[in-house]
């Protein structure tokens, strides 16, 4: 490999990745680079100068086109797949239509880390620490949803919207956040990623722009690209979204829906101030701006005066409301949906059309968590081991990383946003540092090269220290 002579263009308009991926893949072709021939990233990335990412990403195309295998022993080796090497692209019958989806493929670095999260004994930062023990709630509304099961019909309902029992509950639940709706207004889902994509598909599309915070989760920024509207991102400061660049947005565009996400933002942990989502709602009844509000981590403040939900001030039925119910378990995940009933309906006619019923067993074992108490009961236990561990993991950051980064350090959150000084690129970080208890910043803005954000409740203090020790090596 030391023998291929070649440098990359920086001034040409094709990524890195992708010139990196062409021009191994002609090597291969050609016969520069022989069958067998052992490939390393490590190498590759020495020989063109550059970082290992862009790497990364070329080999995992070319390992997806059959050009190169990664052997259990051996690395990462030229494939023997003769009609590949022939006819220079994957022989599939599907090769010509992969990437002409709606659906934005989702950036490497972030689908590699998704991809080790199934792998087993991988430091990744999301597992729950075992003295929380979410399996306590769940066992028992399991077992009060087994006698249920056998003495009744609910499996037997077809109910696209969710079943009853469980409607008029969240009817309940929902009081506890100042949010007065009724069974109506409610749709049931299958997880937060579930409920965006419904209103995606119901009610979004082109000529629509989406005005939304930034940094911003990617994951659910690529599921509303997919539906062709305008992304208009809006910086943030400690207290949310800048008001006036939101007014200033939504005054150059003719059709805009705000997305926010006030409570536990992803991936800040910022908790937007009172007089900030008061400055929110008026605005947008204003400038007659309809907004989608995701309140997934709401049950992860322990405030008693915490603000309530822009949803429990709509006197309008401007803003659709995404909740769901925490759970320690990433297989276990229920989601609701609390809008007019206009908007129930039409987002119930895309749940029919694509078969997205939410499993009845499911709601079955969330209703019984709920209306028995267990739920709650479980998250007032929680709540001392949070802020402990918040408060924890913050003395390892002044203790490791005082120096060379800064946070936020307000109320305990479910995310901490970490700024890395400019002299420190934290995607080359993450490729070095083996245990991947954090999320690079460009996970959530393209051009973020400086933060990194990590889960206050998936990572363990001691294994944090370790990480922190190695980082702080790997940075002398």
């Amino acid at each position: 490999m030391e023998n291929l002579k070649w440098k990359i263009n920086n001034n040409s308009k094709t990524p890195i990745y992708l010139q990196v991926h062409n021009f191994i893949k002609e090597a291969i072709v050609s016969g520069k680079l022989k069958i067998g021939m052992k490939l390393s990233q490590r190498k590759v990335a020495e020989i063109f100068k550059i970082s290992r990412m862009p790497v990364a990403e070329a080999f995992s195309m070319l390992e997806a086109e059959g050009f190169i295998v990664t052997k259990p022993q051996s690395g990462t080796v030229v494939s023997n797949n003769v009609w590949a090497l022939l006819n220079g692209e994957n022989p599939s019958f599907w090769q010509t239509y992969i990437g002409s989806g709606r659906q934005r493929d989702m950036p490497q670095g972030l689908l590699n880390i998704f991809k080790q999260l199934e792998t087993p004994n991988k430091m990744l930062g999301d597992w729950i620490p075992s003295e929380f023990k979410p399996q306590e709630p769940l066992i028992k509304a399991m077992y009060d949803a087994i006698k249920r099961v056998s003495s009744t019909n609910d499996l037997g309902q077809v109910r696209f919207s969710g079943i009853d029992s469980l409607k008029n509950t969240l009817v309940r639940h929902l009081e506890r956040y100042g949010i007065h709706t009724s069974p109506n207004n409610i749709m049931i889902t299958a997880g937060i990623g579930e409920s965006l994509m419904c209103i995606a598909l119901g009610l979004l599309g082109n000529g629509i722009s989406l005005i939304h915070e930034t940094p911003s989760f990617i994951n659910t920024i690529m599921l509303f690209q997919s539906t062709g509207v305008n992304m208009e991102p809006i910086p943030m400061d400690s207290g949310g979204i800048n008001i006036e660049k939101f007014i200033a947005k939504v005054n150059r565009v003719k059709k805009a829906i705000l997305y926010v996400q006030l409570t536990n933002h992803n991936p800040t942990g910022i908790h937007t101030c009172k007089d900030r989502r008061n400055a929110i709602l008026a605005a947008s009844n204003d400038l007659r701006v309809p907004v989608i509000e995701n309140d997934m981590f709401r049950d992860f403040v322990f405030e008693r005066n915490y603000p309530r939900p822009l949803k429990a001030f709509d006197k309008n039925e401007q803003v659709i409301y995404v909740g769901s119910l925490w759970s320690g378990f990433m297989g276990f995940k229920a989601s609701w949906v609390v809008a007019s009933e206009f908007i129930i309906e039409k987002l119930k006619y895309v749940s029919i059309n694509f078969e997205l019923m939410p499993n009845t067993l499911l709601q079955i074992i969330v209703d019984e968590m709920l209306s028995n108490g267990y739920y709650y009961d479980y998250m007032k236990k929680l709540s001392p081991l949070i802020t402990h561990q918040y408060y924890e993991i913050k003395r390892l950051f002044d203790k490791y990383l005082g120096q060379i980064a800064f946070w936020r350090t307000a109320a305990p959150s479910f995310f901490i946003w970490i700024e890395f000084n400019k002299q420190i690129d934290v995607v080359k970080l993450h490729q070095a540092s083996e245990a991947m208890l954090f999320f690079q910043g460009n996970m959530f803005d393209w051009t973020d090269t400086h933060h990194a954000r990590i889960n206050t409740v998936g990572v363990e203090p001691s294994t944090l220290e370790l990480w922190m020790r190695k980082v702080c090596e790997i940075i002398k």
